[in-house]
């Protein structure tokens, strides 16, 4: 492999998720997927067979030899397989991908030939796999290191998550799996497995845990600490996911609810909450790769390889009290140059619903049976639901990227009446024990306030032709936003629970907003004879005799070794100390720049509370101002440098600046206008234009500034100034030179 793949294969290994992801969208490949496919991805980009080849040796099983009294290898000739016998406390550790295996006996047999491993004696089998923690114990266990089937005599098993710490322990004559992953448990029981006394048990002749948690039991007795209290012959429990998700609650405003998801492509996202349920610890874990059979998705027992795959789901949300939802979500994974598109949109068929004074809600709000539904305006028609629209996606390109978000929403109560609150798991265990009609619990009313149009980018061209006078050139945000805000209609009381009673109105338009830089050095100067004085070094420190020493005679008599208590003597060192000054020339002149400009235009709408007071008088073309704004900043430097490191120099001139103007300003806008008083129309106020264009002044201004900054460095080239140097100990030996000293056991270490 070559040292341009040595390193990218370095760079590709020691990157993060979010670094890989980087590197794929420049270079424009997908990144979406694991760390493990973007990796795969750059390397089949740059041809990295080898790397490939590697990353295949490091994925295979690696068997190692914690401890062991004694180690014996023999060969069965008769059957010509190999063995190896520990004995004596033995702890084998095998690593299977992102497995753990650990086996503790007193004895391990191993053969090589059939890869299969026989442990006796207080075994004990521990298997680490992401958050999940397995632990076997028994009197003896066989396992295939093929297929990790495996057959446990006389054990239990318990399995763990570190997340939570939830432990289940199982316990069973004869504990078997095979290659399928299906484990097999006879003489059964399941209980709690960190206190001594279980708190319940269920005691059954056979246990069956089956891939994908499904799990069965036969002939089984379900006890309360030691009281039996139900006893079933037969229980199946089918744990695959269903592509159809009801939830049923209860809340007080909204009343009895069913909440449904269906999933038309992907899958459900684990929440937190199920995390800790008995169909994690039996192994259905969020991250195992599901292939859908009818309405179910069964799992495959793999890991899943891109958990960002294509979603499109459809909800149907029934309220007794408040009424329907209908909606969709769709989510796409990036690939080439775009990005994630998100997308969800809902209708809301709803009525009003009020609070009694006697305590709850109701949605008739005269007590008559007559309901009031809601109505809405989309765009400018009068629609008889209320509705959501949000969608955002992204795309970036070699040498510049663009983002965009548009939301838009009937009024500020739809998110807290359809999403906030939603589900799409029912925890069935809790619901059992507390009642189909427990309230579920809400969290504080937060209204949604304001929200934004946005598209925003950055541009990042490159120019080497430009080079040195254009070094840097960029667009780092480019940015257009409309902003709405609410507002209580004026047709509604202020003790309305109508939705309708606040409305959305486009409150300001930020046209565009830029901001940039611009650097480079257009001129330098000198520092060509640096480099031939470095070529000349490199030519002496070439010299396979430079430095050797002072050569002595053969005849010359040997200097006395120096006795004891006298090795560590420090000797002052020779007067003549030699070095080299600075040499003339090496000299960089150079001059280079910064400027940093941004601009801004910024439109105020007419939409104050006095003009805009319902949804309906909401006029796009009228305008209040239009105000512009543009500043930066700005440097140069004049830089007088030694290229050798002896001295530097550099005086620096910077400005910065900013400048505000109205481009317009609508006289009749309520802002720029006053009553003569009651009754009478608005009339143009000057003084309220002075003020605001007075305002404007004080944001317009100028400053610079300047400064010097030198250091000089003499003795830069001084071997013994720079390294503290000061003694030195004469070397016993045919040939001396000399040579710094250093502490006694400095060589040792």
């Amino acid at each position: 492999m070559d040292p341009a793949a040595k390193i990218r294969e370095l760079d590709i290994r020691t990157s993060s998720l979010r670094e890989l992801a980087d590197w794929s969208r420049t270079l424009g490949l997908s990144e979406g997927g694991s760390k493990e496919e973007l990796a795969r991805r750059l390397r089949e980009y740059f041809n990295l067979a080898e790397s490939r080849a590697a990353e295949g040796e490091e994925n295979r099983k690696t068997i190692t030899i914690e401890s062991a009294r004694s180690t014996e290898y023999f060969t069965l000739e008769v059957v010509d397989e190999e063995y190896a016998r520990l004995r004596g406390d033995v702890l084998v550790s095998l690593r299977d991908g992102d497995a753990v295996h650990r086996i503790k006996a007193w004895e391990i047999l191993y053969n090589r030939t059939r890869n299969l491993m026989s442990a006796s004696g207080g075994v004990e089998y521990i298997k680490e796999s992401g958050e999940t923690i397995e632990t076997f114990r028994g009197d003896s266990i066989t396992v295939n290191l093929d297929n990790w089937s495996s057959i446990f005599l006389d054990g239990s098993s318990e399995r763990s998550l570190q997340s939570d710490g939830t432990t289940y322990r199982f316990a069973g004559t004869v504990i078997s799996r095979n290659e399928e992953e299906v484990t097999v448990l006879s003489r059964a029981s399941i209980s709690n497995a960190k206190n001594g006394e279980a708190y319940w048990s269920v005691d059954a002749s056979k246990i069956w845990l089956l891939p994908g948690s499904d799990f069965a039991i036969f002939n089984a007795v379900l006890k309360v600490g030691e009281i039996p209290v139900l006893y079933f012959p037969f229980f199946h429990y089918p744990a695959d996911e269903v592509i159809f998700h009801p939830v049923l609650g209860y809340r007080s405003r909204e009343g009895n609810f069913l909440q449904t998801t269906t999933y038309i492509l992907g899958r459900a996202r684990a929440s937190t909450t199920s995390e800790s349920s008995i169909t994690k610890i039996l192994g259905n874990s969020a991250d195992m790769e599901k292939r859908r059979e009818g309405l179910f998705l069964r799992s495959t027992g793999k890991k899943i390889q891109n958990p960002d795959d294509t979603t499109l789901k459809l909800l149907v949300d029934l309220y007794a009290n408040l009424g329907t939802y209908l909606g969709t979500e769709m989510t796409l994974p990036g690939k080439g140059h775009f990005g994630v598109l998100n997308l969800s949109a809902g209708l809301g068929f709803t009525r009003t619903v009020v609070p009694m004074a006697s305590g709850g809600y109701t949605p008739f709000a005269n007590y008559d049976g007559v309901s009031d539904w809601n109505s809405s305006k989309f765009i400018s028609w009068d629609v008889p639901f209320r509705y959501r629209l949000k969608t955002s996606s992204s795309f970036s390109a070699r040498y510049g990227s663009l983002s965009w978000s548009f939301p838009y929403y009937s009024d500020p109560f739809v998110d807290r009446d359809f999403v906030n609150s939603r589900s799409e798991e029912m925890d069935w265990v809790h619901m059992v024990q507390e009642g189909a009609a427990r309230e579920v619990e809400v969290t504080a009313e937060t209204l949604l306030g304001s929200y934004d149009w946005t598209v925003s980018g950055s541009v990042r061209p490159s120019l080497p032709f430009l080079a040195p006078y254009i070094s840097d050139l960029s667009l780092s945000s480019i940015t257009s936003t409309i902003s709405f805000r609410t507002r209580h209609s004026r047709a509604f009381p202020s003790d309305s629970h109508n939705p309708a009673r606040q409305f959305f109105f486009p409150d300001k338009y930020t046209i565009y907003s830029l901001s940039g830089s611009l650097s480079g050095t257009p001129l330098t100067l000198g520092g060509s004879r640096t480099v031939q004085t470095a070529a000349e070094e490199k030519t002496e420190e070439a010299d396979p005799f430079k430095n050797i020493g002072i050569p002595r005679s053969p005849w010359e008599k040997a200097p006395e070794e120096p006795k004891k208590g006298e090795t560590e003597k420090l000797i002052p060192p020779a007067l003549s100390q030699r070095f080299d000054m600075p040499r003339p020339g090496g000299v960089r002149f150079s001059l280079d720049y910064r400027i940093a400009p941004a601009t801004a235009s910024e439109l105020q709408f007419r939409s104050n509370e006095n003009h805009w007071t319902e949804y309906g008088e909401i006029d796009w073309s009228e305008v209040s101002s239009i105000l512009m704004t543009v500043n930066g900043s700005a440097s140069t430097s004049l830089n007088l440098n030694h290229d050798g490191g002896a001295y530097s120099n550099s005086f620096t001139v910077s400005g910065t600046g900013s400048w505000q103007n109205y481009a317009f300003i609508n006289e009749e806008a309520e802002e720029f206008t006053s009553s003569p008083g009651p009754g009478l129309p608005p009339v143009h106020d000057q003084a309220k234009i002075n003020e605001a264009r007075q305002r404007t002044h004080t944001q317009t201004y100028f400053t610079t500034s300047y400064g010097y900054t030198a250091s000089v460095r003499p003795l830069y080239r001084s071997r013994e100034f720079l390294c503290g140097h000061w003694f030195r100990k004469s070397m016993p030996g045919r040939w001396r030179s000399p040579k710094p000293w250093s502490p006694p056991g400095a060589d040792r270490r």
